[in-house]
């Protein structure tokens, strides 16, 4: 074993977890009869932690199919992505550990309470009646969804197949994706002066408009993908009271009526969207997605740092820093769509359990270089204009050329709780990896 990494183990060992008051266990795989009040003792239904679930609560939900609708009260987080004994929201991987919320065609899958939060999970086979809102409901109320991906989702009768904000709703929707939602409704409606700020989204493959706004509404769009919508990719309609909208970075491509409507007239070319009063930033080519229903982005991406410049130190769906080089530029911007493509590209196997051994695998361009660092989980620590590690250095590896691999032997008798990021360098280049977490408690 690397004496480094060894050291930073028995450094570690022992060390105190983070834990956070008021939260409740969901695990599909459990026995019925748990308290949710620790992963032992878990419940298996998601809907029995939320009726527990008090304003400032947590719920933290393991990967599986959690089956009918889910209504989360005022002031409660709902995050999936994790698996059984993780201790930090940092561990969640919501694409890697998919958390499914599936209403069987039965009604709305989710409805959220006021400052309620939405993390982390896969919405489908929604299928609401009026208003609308098959996926979610935002109907007068503050809410966060994040890292969410609303799949078949449909309704009988209003809008928003995947998601409808009505009556000043204020969302803020940010690194998900809305597909293959019915051929009514849109997929994400805004009506009737509802609000919110729409970020790093890819809305793709569904049955009508990618996104509709009618009377009244105020939006910010940014960094988000438009693309193969069999209407327009965004509709903002002249009925009732204007829409007041700001579009940024936004990616459109092969919507079958036109990139977009704009107050009775179809825009059908980037220039005519560019021009547009609130419009900046517009691109209009194919984002090369990696497959059929897998939307993140090939390495050759129109879509690769042309997003947002902010620094933001969140992680995105498939658990990649949102802020990246990723074309090696020495320039960071974030990309557009809900996925953040990587240069270099760390991957783990085996299980943290002592006694066994590790692989860690670092991908990256041919030539470059690369280096393991090891991290003591904190507040993430932005170096710019590189980017951000997950955690205070406790020890750094080199491996060489990429791609290269590392064994890590694990001890036995010793707890421990790390992140592992890759860093990458090709000339004067320098990129982080997705971070990795390595716990044994």
């Amino acid at each position: 074993m690397k004496p480094l990494l060894l050291a930073a183990l028995l450094a570690l060992s022992g060390s105190p977890s983070l834990l956070l008051a008021q939260r409740l266990y969901v695990d599909a795989a459990a026995p019925s009869g748990g308290d949710g009040r620790s992963w032992a003792s878990a419940m298996p239904r998601v809907q029995d932690a939320l009726v527990l679930a008090t304003p400032g609560s947590s719920v933290w939900v393991a990967p599986g199919v959690y089956t009918g609708n889910f209504v989360v009260p005022s002031g409660v987080r709902l995050l999936g992505g994790l698996l059984p004994g993780a201790q930090r929201e940092d561990e969640a991987r919501p694409l890697e550990n998919p958390t499914i919320l599936d209403a069987l065609s039965h009604g709305r899958v989710v409805l959220l309470g006021d400052r309620a939060e939405l993390d982390g999970f896969v919405v489908r086979n929604g299928r609401a009646p009026a208003p609308g809102g098959g996926g979610t409901l935002v109907d007068g109320t503050t809410v966060a969804i994040r890292r969410c991906q609303f799949l078949s989702n449909t309704i009988d009768a209003g809008d928003g197949t995947g998601l409808l904000v009505l009556r000043g709703g204020d969302p803020t929707v940010v690194d998900s994706v809305f597909a293959q939602n019915a051929n009514t409704g849109h997929a994400i409606a805004v009506q009737n002066f509802g609000r919110g700020t729409y970020e790093h989204l890819s809305v793709v493959d569904n049955q009508h408009n990618g996104m509709f706004l009618e009377n009244g509404a105020s939006c910010v769009i940014r960094s988000s993908i438009f693309a193969r919508n069999r209407g327009r990719g965004i509709c903002d309609f002249s009925n009732g009271a204007p829409n007041q909208l700001l579009l940024q970075n936004a990616l459109f491509w092969q919507n079958t009526v036109s990139l977009m409507h704009y107050r009775g007239v179809e825009l059908r070319s980037l220039a005519e969207v560019s021009a547009l009063p609130y419009a900046s930033g517009i691109l209009a080519a194919d984002p090369r997605f990696a497959g059929a229903g897998d939307y993140r982005l090939l390495a050759d991406s129109p879509a690769i740092d042309r997003g947002g410049v902010a620094l933001d130190t969140g992680l995105e769906l498939a658990g990649f820093p949102r802020v990246l080089d990723g074309d090696l530029d020495g320039a960071l911007r974030s990309d557009v769509g809900a996925y953040e493509f990587g240069a270099f590209f760390l991957r783990r196997s085996g299980a943290a359990i002592p006694g066994t051994t590790l692989r860690f695998d670092l991908a990256g361009p041919t030539n470059a270089l690369g280096v393991l660092a090891v991290l003591q989980p904190s507040t993430a620590l932005w170096f710019e204009p590189l980017g951000a590690l997950y955690g205070l250095p406790v020890a750094v590896l080199p491996l060489g050329s990429l791609p290269a691999s590392l064994l890590a032997p694990l001890p036995i008798g010793v707890s421990f709780d790390l992140h592992v990021q890759g860093v990458g360098l090709l000339g004067s280049a320098v990129g982080f990896s997705n971070p990795l977490a390595l716990a044994w408690r």
